[in-house]
């Protein structure tokens, strides 16, 4: 069950299911004034809901519906709901994301100049909510006040010495940062992009005043940079790590380097880690509408396909040498679902090949009983058509076992989702 947000009950009071309809509403001076007092209520009491599922998930900095490590236009918060849920359709039951900002909402209440601002917050949310509902999602989402990822209010996290990264771990974040990254000049000259393949969208901006004095003699610019984007990503992972412990939920970064700094917060992979990377084949085109409408009503095929996927996780992780998630469940795609997939499609086919050739053989049997008919041959006829009848039968019985047998397989729940497109 969602745990809704201020925008949510105010959006469901006023009867409001699209932006002109929000648009209007704002313009009406008691509209908006009820908006304000959902927002005062609900920062009056900020509640941290409790997850209903034992198969949820926090939603990292980059997919948790916030614009820290992403782009906070309306129209990309909303493709984070697709990316979201592309990695957690096929394992997770409840996924706690970050809820419209009330804080910030009322602060800038009555603050002469921030009217059209505060138009285009409260629209961007709005879109962002009919986007989930549109897909169908919006009953697994979980809104959760997360805390604030930023210096100004670090005191929350600061207290947790499990949330700061140790000297070796810096050394070794700062490292794969500097080897495989590079900075480029911002067109307006007030910054630097730090760009690196495991970054979100490939690159980062930093303004100028951003950047730290050297720490030592000699210091690159390029490792200063580095710190800075280190920094953010690791008050992102804490502010995550924080939430995710507070819910009793894992925590599923959607970015590599994201991932990295999580990893060297919170331990060794889980089977959640692996489930969350895990991208399944032949399936880019289907709607999650249709996929979570496909969980529903195979659920009984859908429960076996993860527990299957549960138990790999598992065996792979006691065996594994590394600690990357993300590999791992690229070894699960490769040596179980592939393969089965693989398997399903070839007993489809020779099942369907042996009713086939029994139908042409019947025709043949019953053109020939029914010229023998003519010629008066009944009791040839009837053993004609007596024989294909039962060939049939075993054909039928024989083709329905194998279903029986196929649909028993573990991944049949996948191969039935590729199907249905």
């Amino acid at each position: 069950m969602t745990a809704k947000t201020w925008l949510h009950e105010w959006l469901d009071a006023e009867g409001l299911h699209d932006l002109a309809s929000v648009t209007t509403a704002l313009d009406s001076r008691a509209a908006f004034g009820r908006l304000v007092e959902a927002a005062e209520r609900y920062q009056a009491q900020p509640l941290r809901p409790a997850p209903t599922s034992d198969r949820g998930i926090v939603a990292g900095r980059s997919l948790d519906l916030t614009s820290f490590l992403a782009c906070g236009h309306p129209d990309c918060r909303s493709r984070q709901i697709d990316d979201l849920f592309s990695h957690v359709w096929h394992y997770f039951d409840e996924i706690a994301v970050v809820g419209p900002d009330a804080h910030g909402f009322l602060d800038a209440v009555g603050v002469r100049g921030l009217q059209k601002g505060l138009e285009y917050f409260v629209l961007g949310n709005a879109q962002v909510l009919f986007h989930a509902r549109a897909m169908g999602v919006e009953d697994l989402l979980l809104f959760t006040p997360k805390p604030p990822a930023c210096s100004s209010h670090f005191s929350e996290l600061a207290s947790e010495p499990a949330l700061h990264l140790s000297e070796e771990a810096t050394g070794r974040l700062l490292r794969l940062l500097e080897e495989g990254g590079s900075i480029e000049a911002a067109s307006d000259a007030h910054g630097v992009f730090f760009k690196h393949k495991m970054l979100k969208n490939g690159r980062v901006f930093v303004n100028n005043d951003q950047i730290p004095k050297p720490m030592g003699k000699g210091e690159s610019v390029l490792r200063r940079v580095a710190r800075v984007v280190l920094r953010k990503h690791w008050l992102a992972a804490a502010s995550d790590v924080f939430e995710s412990r507070a819910l009793g939920l894992p925590l599923g970064a959607g970015i590599e380097f994201e991932m990295r700094v999580v990893s060297e917060l919170s331990g060794g992979v889980t089977v959640n880690d692996v489930a969350f990377h895990l991208e399944l084949p032949a399936l880019k085109g289907i709607s999650v509408k249709d996929l979570l409408a496909l969980r529903q009503s195979e659920r009984e095929s859908f429960d076996a396909f993860r527990n299957a996927l549960r138990q790999a996780a598992k065996e792979r992780i006691a065996n594994a040498a590394g600690s990357d998630p993300a590999k791992i469940a690229q070894e699960i795609r490769q040596d179980l679902i592939e393969p089965s997939l693989n398997v399903i499609s070839r007993k489809l086919i020779a099942a369907e090949a042996i009713l086939k050739r029994k139908q042409v053989l019947n025709l043949g049997i019953m053109g020939l009983a029914t010229a023998c008919g003519v010629l008066g041959q009944i009791p040839l006829a009837t053993a004609l058509f007596g024989g294909a009848t039962a060939a049939a039968v075993a054909a039928h019985v024989k083709a329905k076992e194998e279903r029986h047998e196929i649909a028993l397989n573990d991944m049949y729940f996948l191969w039935t989702a590729h199907e249905a497109h």
